[in-house]
């Protein structure tokens, strides 16, 4: 099997255990589920699948030399996804962990057929479902891991530079068991792009709404018993298929804002929506390189943490941090009326 990916090239596969997991139903499956959440049709940034990033996160892991146990945890990490990604934790679960695909994870894995092919290849769902057991696939913020680099370096790659990911992609090394850059800019370069993602995307308000109006959506879907929660381990496709067949005059009115511009503003008095804080996600990589002068030194002694080297990079977090504690919650979203949808 030949994989080609926008971000790391060309690769062949020649482990088993890898082609069967990507051939099986439950992962292309992934193919049909949008990464950020509500499809395009809703959404104000272009998608791309949870399959495309499954497949990057373990050519990532496989770029830097990780063990193959720890790259079909990669490959599989996100393969107990619902329809329409952490929209379905706005609907069922908690929208600021956005956990509820991690506490399934395990489940999921053992009633697929996933279970029979990695029972085939001596590999335990009990150690693949735990990520905790994979620091290069998945580390706590503020570390770099596979999952964290492959979202965010794919989306600068499709929104601002595929040369800006390729430069930050090839400075990365794996050095006293951390993900690490070699050089001290690079690593500033992409905690500063990170928190531009963070604000200007993740946390933004506009993704905030365009998650609240999607969800509602869905929610009213739910309990018109147009659709099902076990649909939601389905496709988009078929979900979106039953919402047209109904014509449900609410949820067509709510499509119809998530299909236009957006017209808000923040309002303390004139208030239609209450928005959640979201949760404050940014890195403070650690790096290799000492510059000396002219010269640089390679430092394979000890990994630097950018913040304890670059004190303006450690208020730049700060700064960011509180600005999004500081983010205003009441919205007034125009042409909109929560109690049209009670």
């Amino acid at each position: 099997m030949v994989i080609n990916d926008v971000l790391y090239g060309s690769f062949e596969i020649n482990e088993p255990v890898i082609s069967e997991i990507i051939n099986a139903e439950e992962f292309q499956r992934l193919k049909k589920i949008s990464q950020y959440g509500p499809p395009d049709d809703f959404y104000h940034i272009r998608n791309f699948s949870r399959y495309e990033h499954s497949i990057g996160v373990m050519l990532l892991l496989r770029k830097l030399n990780v063990s193959l146990e720890e790259q079909v945890a990669g490959l599989l990490h996100d393969v107990s996804v619902t329809t329409f990604s952490h929209v379905f934790d706005w609907i069922v679960g908690n929208y600021i962990r956005e956990d509820s695909q991690d506490n399934n994870h395990k489940k999921f894995l053992s009633e697929s057929g996933l279970a029979r092919i990695l029972d085939k290849h001596a590999f335990k769902i009990e150690d693949i479902s735990n990520l905790d057991n994979y620091k290069f696939l998945d580390s706590e913020i503020p570390n770099l891991c596979a999952d964290r680099l492959d979202y965010s370096l794919r989306e600068i790659n499709y929104r601002f530079s595929p040369i800006l990911a390729n430069l930050l992609l090839e400075n990365l090394v794996i050095h006293d068991n951390l993900i690490a850059f070699r050089s001290k800019d690079r690593a500033e370069l992409f905690g500063r792009e990170y928190s531009i993602l963070q604000s200007d995307h993740w946390a933004s308000q506009e993704t905030k709404i365009r998650y609240y109006i999607f969800a509602k959506s869905l929610d009213i879907a739910l309990k018109k018993q147009i659709i099902k929660l076990g649909d939601f381990y389905g496709t988009e496709e078929n979900i979106l298929k039953k919402i047209k067949s109904a014509n449900n005059p609410n949820i067509n009115k709510l499509f119809d804002i998530l299909r236009n511009k957006l017209e808000f503003k923040e309002d303390q008095m004139f208030y239609n929506l209450i928005l959640p804080k979201k949760k404050f996600r940014y890195v403070d990589p650690c790096y290799l390189e000492i510059n000396v002068g002219k010269r640089v030194i390679l430092n394979y002694g000890k990994l630097i943490r950018l913040s304890e080297s670059d004190s303006d990079y450690k208020n730049f977090l700060e700064e960011q941090r509180k600005l999004n504690e500081e983010q205003k919650t009441k919205i007034k979203l125009l042409n909109f009326d929560p109690d049209d949808y009670v």
